[in-house]
């Protein structure tokens, strides 16, 4: 009997050293499942962000074109872009193409407005070239027989030049 109860105590030592590691291991077990828990949920929010970034880049493209072929312009009245003369004329392709810029909306906006900018600089130094033109070509007018003087007149009449003043 004493023999048994040796062997008894031995195995509830063993038995208990086993429980030991078994509660270890299922901690372990269970600190790995968290972290994987929390890395899914990571993985799951960097996916949300990408497919939101995918789409804001997809407006800002389409936003782009549309700036660029006219159907969106910037109003610097308003200080927002607007329907352009090239935009849809069908309502309901005016709301569907809206709802496809909607998340690139404040990018496409700072773009159109850079657009609008740099196309009216471009414009006035034009502008400023072909009244420098026409302040020269105006100089000559005294050398010009007279139908070269009309055809200079119809010239700047067509330009909305009013003898270079313009």
């Amino acid at each position: 009997m004493v023999k048994e109860q040796k062997n008894l105590a031995l195995v509830r030592q063993e038995v208990g050293v086993i429980t030991d590691r078994m509660t270890v291991e299922k901690n372990t077990l269970r600190a790995v499942v968290s972290d994987r828990e929390v890395e899914e949920n990571r993985l799951a929010e960097a996916r949300r962000q990408a497919d939101a970034a995918t789409v804001v880049v997809a407006a800002i493209d389409e936003g782009l074109e549309a700036v660029c072929s006219g159907a969106l312009a910037f109003s610097e009245q308003e200080d927002k872009v607007k329907w352009g003369e090239n935009a849809p004329q069908d309502v309901e392709e005016r709301k569907r193409l809206g709802a496809r810029l909607k998340p690139g909306l404040p990018l496409i906006t700072k773009i159109a407005a850079m657009a609008a900018r740099v196309v009216k600089k471009f414009l006035a130094m034009e502008r400023e070239r072909l009244r420098e033109d026409l302040a020269f070509v105006s100089g000559l007018r005294a050398q010009l027989s007279e139908a070269q003087a009309e055809t200079l007149s119809s010239i700047e009449d067509r330009n909305g030049f009013d003898k270079g003043t313009k």
